[in-house]
């Protein structure tokens, strides 16, 4: 297993509400198979990760200074060399903002829609789209679910609850639902 996650650098540093993400989705696998993830940080102000075993963990903070993070990867019982990640916060980032009604109404059996591409980010950076079902039965396509634009058909009658979250690259929006 090797870990080569992507990273930016400098970073900027975000408001203290925004979030920063690590990505090590570019970790590989030669024998093909899952892997497991292990962020440790090492060093700079310190902070409290989402899910330190999560392949793309996120951060809180609001304080400037270089953060260092080591990844480990572990597939099929082999542990990869640390690989470190290093972020320097120094400067103000604002966080994207996520846009998406409040409420869309649909039928079973037939498309529906729920558009975020009103989301922004004030640095005007490009986006990515993370949308994630808050209610249990709802069968949403898995590649439907990193679109500006969520499309899906409803198999069964009723209220459902949809969360978007938007990206940067550096830090995340707040989440807004969509019933």
């Amino acid at each position: 297993a090797s870990a080569t996650p992507t990273t930016k650098r400098p970073a900027p540093a975000p408001m203290p509400t925004a979030l920063i993400e690590l990505d090590g989705t570019d970790s590989q696998n030669p024998d093909g198979g899952d892997m497991q993830y292990e962020w440790t940080q090492i060093e700079g102000p310190k902070v409290e990760l989402s899910d330190s075993k999560a392949a793309k963990p996120y951060f809180r903070t609001g304080l400037p200074g270089l953060y260092r993070f080591q990844l480990v990867v572990t597939a099929n019982g082999l542990r990869s060399e640390p690989f470190i990640v290093e972020l320097m916060i120094e400067r103000e980032n604002q966080p994207p903002v996520a846009i998406a009604p409040e409420e869309v109404s649909g039928e079973v059996g037939k498309v529906l829609e729920v558009d975020g591409r009103e989301s922004y980010d004030p640095e005007e950076e490009k986006l990515t789209y993370r949308w994630r079902p808050l209610t249990r039965g709802l069968d949403i396509p898995f590649a439907a679910l990193n679109q500006p634009v969520l499309t899906f058909e409803p198999t069964v009658d009723g209220i459902y609850e949809i969360e978007l979250v938007v990206s940067d690259g550096e830090t995340v929006s707040q989440p807004t639902i969509t019933r």
